[in-house]
């Protein structure tokens, strides 16, 4: 197999990212760039220098309706992957990807897939503060128990820096995790995302994983979208995106500490033969 390069993989990227503009434009569905993503957008007009992925954000009501619509294969070339559409996959969001090229990621967790970007659910959370961190404690718990799962298949696998009992305690979690698929627990985890969905919130957060941002953002963001440059593309980006940058990175204007412009990401892809 010939094996992509970063730039035809960021090239293949847009591709996808494109055909699901379409689809969503298409079928009335509101998305918006995300993440590193729309601080690409903003800050460069494009991909951050040392990114390579694109994420996008969906209310939920919209990502279950991309779930029901999106066909086998759209535009004969592109598969959305969902615990609702895949009975052995083991995320709690979903990706859309690229069925003529194949990508091979540093996790455990996802079995073969082509070039692909990343679909979040955004979910209604409390509007009160305190509820809200309590929430919140609680499904980064509920997080971390489903990544011991994911990331930690080995059951012993002591480290050195944590005390015996600490040890002990974690081999005990990951004995009782270890006993349900991973598809299972994304779907436990995904019923904790979803837990204050339908409650006329006017906050929202991508509960879905959400463990970089700490803050809600106000889900009128989704009401306002523009189209704004990505590399040679347009997509849809929230109008008031510095509400959500400043939200999410402080102040995103500004570049990181070299040391920190580094890509977080680890994945190989090739062309199908």
């Amino acid at each position: 197999m010939k094996e992509i390069g970063l730039d035809e993989l960021k090239v293949l990227q847009m591709d996808v990212m494109s055909a699901v503009h379409r689809f969503c434009e298409a079928n009335h569905l509101r998305y918006s760039l995300a993440c590193g993503s729309l601080l690409g957008a903003a800050r460069h007009k494009g991909y951050i220098p040392w990114d390579d992925d694109i994420d996008i954000y969906l209310l939920r009501e919209d990502y279950d309706k991309m779930i029901k619509l999106f066909p086998d294969l759209w535009e004969g070339r592109y598969k959305f992957f969902t615990l609702e559409r895949d009975t052995i996959w083991g995320l709690p969001f979903g990706k859309v990807c690229d069925t003529k090229t194949i990508v091979k990621e540093g996790v455990n967790h996802i079995y073969e897939l082509g070039v692909n970007i990343d679909v979040f659910p955004i979910d209604d959370v409390p509007e009160e503060e305190a509820k809200w961190r309590r929430y919140d404690k609680f499904r980064r718990k509920c997080f971390e128990l489903y990544v011991r799962r994911v990331d930690c298949p080995e059951i012993l696998n002591f480290h050195n820096g944590k005390s015996f009992a600490r040890n002990v305690l974690a081999t005990i979690v990951k004995m009782t995790v270890s006993v349900f698929s991973v598809h299972f627990l994304a779907c436990c985890f995904q019923k904790v995302a979803k837990h204050y969905d339908k409650t006329d919130s006017s906050k929202v957060f991508e509960c879905a994983q959400g463990i970089f941002q700490k803050h809600p953002f106000p889900k009128s963001l989704f009401n306002h979208r523009i189209l704004m440059p990505f590399e040679d593309r347009e997509y849809m980006c929230f109008a008031d995106f510095d509400s959500y940058l400043t939200n999410g990175f402080g102040n995103w204007r500004q570049l990181p500490p070299k040391e920190k412009q580094v890509s977080h990401h680890d994945f190989k892809a090739w062309w199908k033969d």
